[in-house]
């Protein structure tokens, strides 16, 4: 890494240059020079100042050489060290500021726990939020410390389980009770982090929030039993087709009158249970009827016993989350007596 490219990453000064290690060490030299000259001077009451700096021996010349190049070396080494242990400081705080950027905007809660004391270690911004608990109160407690004993031996013993097994662990769904959302239903996965010696040292979690989503489903499947309810319930003759034609649900009133099991009646092209001339006069072809949305007809339809039911038939196209027409709703409403009484009213 360049210097511009460090100081473009971390927004800090680049680490000092061999040059300016160099000065440090001249620096160090010459301090120590004249040092050991007011040593002579002053403590060994060896000639004067200006005799030493002007005249030294040959020896003490030499001895001071050694010395200020030492003191270079020294420092340029010493400086080298405090360089590299800079720019790794700085290096390991850019990484992570890095990694907490990436998890913090991680939409799931991420939680990593010791091996030993399942201790929480590190939260991220999405499980601080959902829990309602900064990562302050988090750090170096355990689940018993906020949560249910039942709901904490529930968690803590998954959390052995992974760290025996050494293999990654789904929990598809988990109640949690948490400070500020109450009860909420998460999806969680389970990791364990090995040491060098392969060994567990942490444990990574990774959990969603599915608690919309599960409320969701609960109202889907609350909503289908009443329109389920209410199909059944229904006094007419209801089935849907798909484009072909092909049956593919009907109520429980159709199969009662026309006395058909539930099962003969799917996959069943609904022209079959018409009779002859009916299908012939009627049209039966579903992807023309899509054009129009809507078909209106009066129609012959054939019990299993064999008793014909005159039927006011009335079809309406279905369209799907694309606008597309896949499939038809058919209601049948019983007519027979209807036209009976006219019929007769129109003879007497």
């Amino acid at each position: 890494m360049t210097d511009k490219e460090y100081l473009a990453m971390t927004g800090n000064s680049p680490p000092a240059t061999h040059r300016s290690l160099i000065g440090i060490g001249v620096a160090f030299g010459m301090c120590f020079y004249l040092i050991d000259v007011l040593i002579d001077v002053y403590l060994f009451q060896r000639g004067n100042l200006i005799d030493h700096l002007l005249h030294p021996e040959l020896h003490e010349t030499w001895m001071r050489l050694s010395i200020l190049l030492l003191a270079v070396a020294f420092a340029i080494y010493a400086g080298r060290l405090l360089s590299k242990a800079r720019t790794d400081t700085m290096r390991a705080q850019t990484a992570e500021k890095f990694l907490t950027s990436i998890i913090d905007n991680i939409p799931a809660m991420i939680f990593i726990k010791d091996a030993r004391k399942l201790r929480f270690v590190r939260v991220n911004a999405i499980g601080e939020r959902l829990l309602g608990l900064s990562t302050a109160q988090l750090i170096g407690k355990n689940d018993y410390d906020f949560f249910p004993k039942a709901q904490a031996d529930f968690f803590t013993g998954k959390d052995r389980e992974v760290l025996k097994a050494g293999t990654v662990l789904s929990i598809p769904e988990e109640e949690i009770d948490t400070r500020l959302q109450g009860r909420r239903v998460l999806q969680t996965r389970k990791v364990p982090v090995l040491d060098d010696t392969g060994q567990p040292a942490f444990l990574l979690g990774i959990s969603d929030d599915i608690t919309e989503v599960k409320q969701a489903e609960a109202a889907l499947r609350e909503t289908e039993i009443r329109l389920r309810t209410l199909f059944d319930a229904a006094a007419e003759f209801i089935f849907v087709v798909d484009t072909d034609g092909i049956i593919r649900l009907v109520n429980r009133r159709a199969v009662q009158q026309s006395g058909y099991a539930e099962n003969d009646l799917m996959g069943k092209h609904l022209k079959e249970l018409y009779t002859e001339e009916s299908q012939h006069k009627h049209e039966c072809h579903f992807p023309h009827i899509a054009n129009r949305g809507y078909n209106r007809a009066d129609i012959d339809f054939v019990c299993k016993d064999g008793r014909i039911i005159q039927m006011e038939c009335s079809v309406t196209a279905i369209p799907d989350n694309a606008g597309n027409f896949s499939s038809f709703l058919v209601v049948q409403r019983d007519v027979t007596e209807e036209r009976a009484a006219a019929a007769a009213l129109a003879y007497s």
